[in-house]
């Protein structure tokens, strides 16, 4: 619940603070006590949040946005990483992404077997063959945030290989990807199986599912001809044969699918990290379509916009609800600067024009958020209580 404290705004129209303070009962750990946009709620202004529970986040910084506003198809300087490892058939568009703005465009090519693609690698020392890090280090948290619109349906009326998330190693071996047109989270190419199996189904999905199996694929494609947001979040296993890794993959902020990482034959175990392979994933497609059949429409686009990648769960967004819950439009914001009591972050909006009824969620490292938004403007719905008419 919260209580409307006070609300001040100065004679420019681009200052901006409000200050909120929640009451009742305690309140889930991140809490929001406050916020400050001097430059008022804007694209590209700095807001900052105060309150607690925030936990820490080092370096503040994403390890990678791209939001394309620099002109071209480049990470922005606001993340880690400024370059892409591998572009594949991608180029940038100045206009038509999310709110008319920049995103970058795939246009399939003539012949089997093209995929468009924005691949995505950590730091690699050629001297000492050493990576900074892997996609599947052992109890690394990762999450993935991007909008995504394509003008084609991905089972309909044939079979697309679509595979919106995809990690896998240098050159053959174990990869892991989501398969909405078939409705599976697969691994494949495993290795040093025990009855020489090759590829491994995993997935429970919360809608429609079914023995494994998405029965409803369209709930995990996405719209056709609209802008959606697509977001992943997982966790490694934290040993080579533990049991608690896991996977969470939602669409337009639907939860759509979930995996436990660990799949256990008789005498062998695959995690997302394990002993049997003891492969590095070092290569995190930010895809895309792998065109198998050689008569797939040239005419057929798929976009990419505001790809947010982090090696943790600590996170800033907002929503168009007052609980995370109920919300069903996200926009990521990028940090800046992070504390247990103080974030700022530069503003960004491509769902919620003008911020209008946008709420204000925190992520701590272990995903926990404040479930009540904070809201971001003097006219959201408040939660009203002891109300006395006279």
């Amino acid at each position: 619940m919260f209580t409307l404290v006070t609300v001040r705004k100065t004679l420019s129209r681009n200052t901006f603070i409000a200050l909120c303070m929640l009451s009742g009962k305690a309140a889930a750990t991140p809490v929001i006590t406050g916020v400050a946009a001097p430059g008022g709620l804007m694209n590209g202004a700095t807001l900052t949040i105060t309150g607690s529970g925030f936990g820490t986040k080092t370096p503040a910084a994403p390890y990678l946005w791209a939001d394309f506003g620099e002109g071209n198809i480049n990470p922005s300087p606001l993340g880690q990483d400024h370059s892409w490892s591998a572009i594949q058939n991608m180029v940038y568009s100045a206009a038509g992404g999310p709110d008319n703005g920049p995103y970058a465009q795939g246009t399939p090519q003539s012949g089997s077997g093209v995929y468009w693609t924005l691949m995505l690698s950590p730091p690699y020392n050629s001297s000492t063959g050493v990576w900074g890090f892997t996609w599947n280090d052992l109890s690394a948290k990762y999450y993935v945030f991007r909008e995504m619109r394509k003008n084609f349906d991905v089972v309909s009326p044939t079979y697309i290989n679509w595979k919106p998330f995809r990690m896998g190693v240098q050159g053959a071996g174990p990869d892991w990807y989501f398969a909405s047109s078939n409705g599976n989270i697969l691994v494949e190419n495993l290795l040093n199986a025990p009855n020489g199996e090759s590829n491994a189904y995993a997935a429970t999905y919360v809608n429609g599912a079914s023995g494994g199996t998405q029965t409803n694929p369209s709930v995990l494609e996405g719209p056709i001809n609209q802008w959606f947001t697509d977001e992943i979040a997982y966790q490694v296993n934290s040993c080579y044969t533990c049991a608690d890794g896991a996977m969470q993959w939602w669409v337009n902020g639907a939860l759509v699918g979930q995996e436990p990482i660990n799949m256990v034959w008789t005498n062998w175990t695959l995690t997302l990290r394990d002993s049997a392979t003891g492969e590095d994933m070092t290569n995190m497609s930010i895809q895309g379509v792998a065109d198998n059949d050689a008569s797939f429409p040239d005419t057929n686009t798929f976009g990419l916009a505001d790809i947010y990648v982090d090696n943790t769960w600590s996170r800033v967004m907002i929503g168009n609800a007052s609980t995370w819950s109920q919300s069903t439009a996200h926009d990521i914001e990028i940090p800046t600067a992070w504390s247990g009591t103080s974030i700022s972050v530069v503003l960004h909006n491509s769902s919620l024009p003008s911020f209008s009824n946008a709420y204000l969620y925190v992520f701590d490292s272990n995903g926990n958020v404040n479930q009540a938004g904070y809201p971001l403007c003097s006219s959201c719905p408040q939660t009203v209580s002891n109300l006395t008419v006279r």
